[in-house]
């Protein structure tokens, strides 16, 4: 019965926020809500780090894509797409896609130890805005991504329009090297073809504008870092390449394990982000997490704010004990949430809630 679209007065926003420990039901009500919105014609994309939803679309047969390690490279972040805005008109957000590229230098740095300096900042979106421009992309000519004349068919006829070849991470090293960012440069090797995080530095292969559902399996990357680089990449290439493409359709971005995005101030931040941008582009943004304390920080509770709706599966004692504080609800909630049995939560949705 819950309609996350429902919008005002009943929900402001069509955003949710599922907590619980393992086995409390997080999957379970996820996978529910993703088969019921695609029986009324929504459809879902799953950043999945643990490898839970492969039956589910394999039952659907839908796409299902398990990044590893040696993975061939086949989605660019540096994609981008026409976006059509009342105000504006048609526009390429060369300057959106700017800033999640310079977002996600950061975190590669943060990762190494390092820190992005104000100066290295500025040379790094420059080096981003160089790189469009040495392809006659810019951000007022959204025709200015597809080659001039199309491409030659089988028959020989000039048809269609195609794309321009996109930046990558590797002409984005050699940019830095030649603007003085050396250091930048380093750093980037390792994300570069060929390096063990170079499994983003390609041209984009496949195109999934019009798929019902997609699962992206991140369980056979190596670590923690691997795995929310990985979801930070797909959620920046998804944002061009499929919550912008049609405004008309439902869409729901689900994060499971979103806890490991909080654990980098970047990346917290850029899911925050995602979530101011996704409602006007009629998305809603799902973020599961078996534990709550990383969203206890500033940023956290910033994303949490946004969530209009909440699902609080049984939690440790400790965990519900920060629950109460933190959405002032009544302490005798602390008892029953920790000990809850399976599937059983307390829903808030807007200004009502139930167990």
């Amino acid at each position: 019965f819950l309609d996350l679209f429902i919008g005002e007065p009943r929900l402001y926003g069509p955003h949710m926020f599922i907590t619980g420990t393992t086995r409390s039901g997080k999957s379970y009500t996820l996978k529910g809500l993703i088969a019921r919105s695609l029986a009324i014609g929504r459809r879902a994309v799953v950043l999945d780090p643990e490898g839970e939803y492969r039956g589910i679309a394999e039952s659907l047969g839908v796409s299902y894509i398990k990044f590893h390690p040696s993975m061939k490279p086949f989605f660019n972040p540096f994609d981008i797409e026409p976006t059509f805005e009342k105000d504006i008109g048609w526009f390429l957000d060369v300057p959106g896609k700017t800033d999640d590229i310079v977002s996600l230098l950061s975190i590669m740095l943060e990762e190494a130890g390092e820190k992005l300096t104000s100066e290295e900042r500025a040379i790094a979106a420059r080096a981003v805005k160089m790189e469009y421009e040495s392809l006659g992309i810019y951000s007022d000519q959204p025709d200015s991504i597809y080659k001039v004349g199309g491409h030659e068919s089988s028959e020989g006829a000039i048809v269609g329009k195609t794309y321009k070849d996109m930046p990558t991470f590797s002409s984005l090293q050699a940019r830095l090297v030649s603007l003085g960012a050396t250091r930048l440069g380093n750093i980037l090797t390792d994300y570069c073809r060929g390096g063990p995080l170079g499994y983003f530095d390609a041209q984009t292969e496949v195109d999934m504008k019009n798929e019902q559902l997609i699962c992206f399996d991140m369980s056979s990357l190596n670590n923690d870092f691997s795995k929310v680089y990985a979801m930070q990449v797909m959620l920046t290439w998804l944002w061009d390449k499929y919550v912008r493409n049609d405004k008309t359709i439902e869409k729901h971005l689900i994060v499971d394990e979103a806890w490991l995005f909080m654990a980098n101030k970047h990346s917290a931040t850029f899911l925050s982000q995602i979530a101011r941008r996704g409602a006007k582009y009629n998305t809603s943004l799902i973020a599961a997490s078996q534990s709550f304390r990383e969203f206890l920080t500033a940023e956290g509770q910033t994303f949490l704010g946004q969530c209009d709706v909440k699902f609080f599966l049984k939690m440790q004692k400790t965990d519900a004990e920060h629950l109460v504080q933190l959405f002032d609800l009544s302490y005798e909630l602390v008892e029953r949430i920790s000990a809850f049995s399976r599937g059983q939560g307390v829903l808030r949705a807007g200004k009502e809630s139930a167990v």
